[in-house]
This record gives C-alpha cells, structure tokens and sequence, in this order.
C-alpha cells in the first residue's frame, strides 16, 4: 500500500511540475505565423505585430486583418467584414439603435489631421489641420524572442527574453484565406 501511495505522490509532483519537465524545442522561423500566434497564447514566444487604425474607429492586430481589392489595396478584416457600431446612446444612456458598418482602410492615401506642430515649452500644440498622407506597411520584419513570463500579459514588453530569430511578416491576400 506504500509503495501505491508512493508512486501516486511521485506521479502528481510529475505532472504538476510539468512546465519544468517541458523539453520541446524552441520555435523556428521555418513556424508559419498562424503556429507562432499560437505559441504565443501559450507564451512561449514573444514579438508585437503593430495595430492598424481602420475606418470607424476600429483598431485590428496586424494576425487580423488581410488585402483586399482588385490590386491589393484595402486592408480589412479576415473573415467577418461588418461590425455592429451604436448610432444612438440617447443621453449617454445606454444605446438605442445600432448600425452595421464594414471597417477598412486604404494602404495609402490621406486622412485628416495635423499639418504643423509648434512646441511651447512643455506643451505641443497643432496649428494647422488639414489631409495629411499615410502609407502603411503590409511587410514587416519581426524581433522574436523567448517567452520570459516576468508579466501576465501576453503582449507586455516585460516579456522580452532571449533572442530567437527574425522572420518577415507579409499580410495575406484575403482571397488566399476565405
């Protein structure tokens, strides 16, 4: 009876110590994004794709979003295309109708904003508005490293580790994926 009761303990502190025990290999570049999005949930890996600002006020992940148009030049989301936006909060109350729009945006263009900047002292002002060009970038070079798990949040900069390598992020046609 022991000896049942011995191995029982022995094969909990196995199994609860299991991260210790974890000897699979580190991710490659050879990884496909989709693997690497995953390894990171299980914080395995760390790197920051960027966030872009869509129409309507919509900020989507880099993994999130793909080219759409007859050139390749929208960005919009992958698979569902329309997001329910409020119409009416009635006296910031709560909302009272809802309306379907479809954010995307274009890689490059332009869009209203801040012309000129004047510093006073502390204090940086705009002084004239008006379209300001954007381009954005569909191709990125991504810094990934180990997973140190110093914070809870996946995508906390406290989670920098060691070095693993560089891989290009490119954007996917959203026909390649629907």
């Amino acid at each position: 009876m022991k000896n049942v009761a011995l191995l029982l303990a022995l094969l909990f502190t196995f199994t609860s110590n299991a991260g210790i025990f974890d000897r699979r290999p580190d991710p490659t570049s050879d990884m496909t994004w989709k693997e690497l999005v995953r390894d990171r949930y299980r914080q395995k890996v760390f790197f920051i794709l960027p966030q872009y600002q869509l129409s309507n006020g919509f900020f989507m992940n880099a993994e999130t979003l793909c080219l759409a148009g007859e050139n390749q030049d929208i960005i919009e989301p992958i698979g569902k295309k329309e997001r329910k936006v409020c119409a009416d909060h009635g006296n910031d109350g709560p909302c009272r109708r809802y309306k379907v729009v479809y954010p995307k945006i274009a890689v490059e263009g332009t869009r209203f904003g801040c012309l000129e900047w004047q510093d006073r002292g502390d204090d940086r002002r705009c002084v004239q508005y008006g379209q300001v060009p954007y381009k954005y970038t569909t191709e990125l070079d991504v810094k990934v490293t180990k997973h140190t798990k110093r914070s809870e949040g996946r995508f906390d900069r406290e989670n920098y580790g060691r070095f693993l390598f560089n891989k290009v992020f490119s954007m996917p046609a959203c026909s390649e994926i629907e």
